[in-house]
């Protein structure tokens, strides 16, 4: 059986994950599940720094960049999504990332 892998994303705006979202987390850890995550600040910069705190690396950073332009940990996988080149201005080009993690996802948790 293969590792369930779940999506999470949100806003840019969060600084802070509420307390819900964390014992979602601490339950996604002890599900061993991989977690599916953007490389932006905001939702996707909290959940890679928790799961680095917890020692948990079983996550994979999405981004359409050649590097990532945040990772918390060297330990953490990464998967560099190519955009179409008629894919233009930045909301779009994110939104094919989102569209490649929703399709790699089992699971979506959406927190923001």
């Amino acid at each position: 059986m293969s590792t369930q892998k779940v999506f999470i994303s949100g806003s840019i705006a969060v600084k802070k994950l509420d307390n819900e979202v964390l014992s979602s987390l601490q339950k996604m850890m002890q599900n061993g599940l991989q977690i599916l995550v953007g490389d932006a600040k905001g939702v996707d910069s909290q959940i890679q720094d928790f799961f680095k705190r917890n020692n948990y690396n079983n996550i994979v950073v999405y981004s359409i960049e050649e590097f990532p332009r945040y990772i918390a940990s060297k330990t953490f996988g990464f998967k560099k999504i190519e955009v179409a080149t008629d894919v233009k201005g930045g909301r779009e080009t994110q939104t094919e990332k989102d569209i490649a993690m929703t399709n790699d996802s089992d699971f979506r948790d959406r927190k923001s």
